[in-house]
């Protein structure tokens, strides 16, 4: 029904895409590849227009990057047709240095 929140739907296993384009609003790639977004955002295109929906409706958000991202990588995603991309931060001993870690991650990453 709708409104309803976006069902976002990750994975990537063979048939994630097909179940992605039937139910979702979004995907939600694990640790993928500029290359595997440019070539999985074809194919979901192709998917959605076969079910009647709107080619590119569906958003890709990249999850579970490495703290060390670039900017480039980031902009890569960007590029092959990703909305966001995330990455986890590295365990840390202390909140303060939680800070310190989550600051250089965005320093090296936010566009």
């Amino acid at each position: 029904q709708k409104p309803h929140p976006p069902v976002l739907l990750g994975g990537n296993a063979k048939n994630v895409l097909q179940r992605v384009a039937r139910w979702g609003d979004g995907w939600l790639p694990n640790r993928a590849t500029p290359e595997q977004i440019l070539d999985s955002k074809k194919i979901l295109e192709t998917l959605e227009a076969e079910r009647g929906r709107e080619p590119g409706s569906l958003t890709i958000s990249v999850f579970g990057q490495a703290p060390d991202t670039s900017r480039q990588q980031v902009q890569d995603f960007l590029n092959a047709g990703a909305l966001r991309v995330s990455a986890w931060a590295p365990h840390c001993e202390t909140e303060e240095k939680m800070g310190e870690e989550l600051e250089r991650m965005a320093e090296n990453m936010i566009i």
